[in-house]
């Protein structure tokens, strides 16, 4: 597992990859140990991931690809006391409002002893059990203020007396009791409870009632906020949430030109079991040209937010689109890049190492925050 990959593993990806590429096993190795030992620190999984067995990819090409293992590293530069504003929701939340940015309201908080401006703060099961129950506070969208790939979520729709049971969006009933049941580390921050998040109805014509949001990364430079990477997330099937999941979870994807808004071709899976996808499986409507609503706004949002948040030299941005304007689901310190590089783009490129330096002694010159030296994997 040197490589990060599994020789069974290997023997089965590197013939897959033989019969779509063409390119030999033995030259397949030698790109994953450079790769490996390259400034992005590849692993083999990813190496098939990105497809960079493909003859398109030259050598320097492949180089700009970022693996899991320099993550840290590559967000060094993010000041720590900033970070914790993004990893709990309720703060950034606070924060954004704050701000004047758009975000879903909050309707209530379960589980920690916290307080929000208008919220209503459910401090007891018993509590929690009356607000379930209350069938106006349905809609709701519930998440863990510091939760992460869409766990523990839940879209509700509406309560059914007769069996004390929420209904929510992709069929399932939950009973309230087992719902109330579910126990949340403390250091998560508390469940959240906020009003659903309606998407503009031209985007539910073309993929869908459900939210989708677009991954948005936002560099601060010498000349101001630089848009990075854009991509759109597309809920597929019974899922609730968009997350991508490394493409695990049936969910799609597709580039977003930033310059204008519109989407590329509509992807799922990834790696060898990338393919791209002519209608949407469950609208039958074309993703290819569709153009997100509201896109200046969305770009001024999130420029607003880069320059406001000053501890943060990058961002990684989720924003849903509503009929009224973009609204920013949460913001990321540490964003994946995984859904950024599938299509074939490195996340390392020229235009990155322009703002963030490879180099340590140039990287602290500009960030004299940064504690230069720290090993990758470490915890802040």
């Amino acid at each position: 597992m040197i490589l990060g990959i599994s020789f069974l593993d290997f023997l089965k990806k590197s013939k897959e990859a033989k019969m779509q590429s063409g390119k030999t096993r033995l030259k397949q190795f030698i790109e994953i140990l450079n790769l490996r030992k390259g400034p992005g620190k590849l692993s083999g999984r990813e190496y098939y991931d990105y497809r960079l067995f493909e003859k398109r990819f030259s050598s320097k090409q492949q180089k700009t690809f970022a693996g899991t293992w320099i993550r840290n590293d590559v967000w060094i530069f993010q000041d720590p006391q900033w970070c914790g504003v993004g990893s709990d929701k309720l703060l950034s939340y606070l924060v954004l409002d704050a701000l004047g940015l758009p975000i879903a309201p909050v309707k209530a908080i379960y589980g920690a002893q916290r307080y929000y401006p208008n919220a209503e703060i459910l401090k007891s099961p018993e509590d929690l059990l009356t607000f379930l129950r209350n069938k106006e506070n349905y809609p709701f969208f519930s998440k863990p203020s510091a939760g992460a790939f869409g766990r523990n979520t839940c879209y509700a729709k509406s309560y059914d007396e007769s069996s004390d049971s929420i209904l929510t969006t992709n069929g399932k009933n939950i009973r309230v009791e087992d719902f109330s049941s579910i126990k949340l580390p403390n250091e998560l921050g508390g469940f959240l409870f906020q009003e659903i998040i309606k998407p503009h109805p031209d985007l539910s014509n073309c993929i869908g009632e459900r939210v989708a949001t677009a991954r948005i990364i936002t560099m601060r430079t010498e000349n101001g906020v630089r848009i990075h990477r854009a991509a759109f997330r597309i809920p597929v099937g019974n899922n609730i949430t968009d997350n991508f999941n490394l493409g695990s979870g049936g969910n799609g994807f597709s580039d977003i030109d930033i310059e204008t808004g519109r989407l590329g071709k509509m992807h799922v899976g990834l790696g060898l079991s990338l393919r791209a996808l002519t209608e949407h499986p469950d609208t039958k409507q074309s993703v290819e040209g569709f153009h997100l609503p509201h896109w200046e706004q969305v770009l001024a949002v999130i420029k607003q937010g880069q320059e406001s948040l000053f501890g943060l030299p990058a961002i990684g941005w989720d924003i849903a689109f509503t009929e009224t304007g973009p609204v920013i689901v949460e913001f990321n310190t540490n964003p994946g890049y995984a859904l950024l590089q599938a299509t074939g783009r490195g996340f390392l490129d020229e235009e990155f190492r322009k703002c963030f330096p490879a180099d340590p002694a140039a990287l602290r010159k500009r960030y004299p925050h940064i504690e230069i030296g720290i090993p990758s994997g470490r915890k802040r």
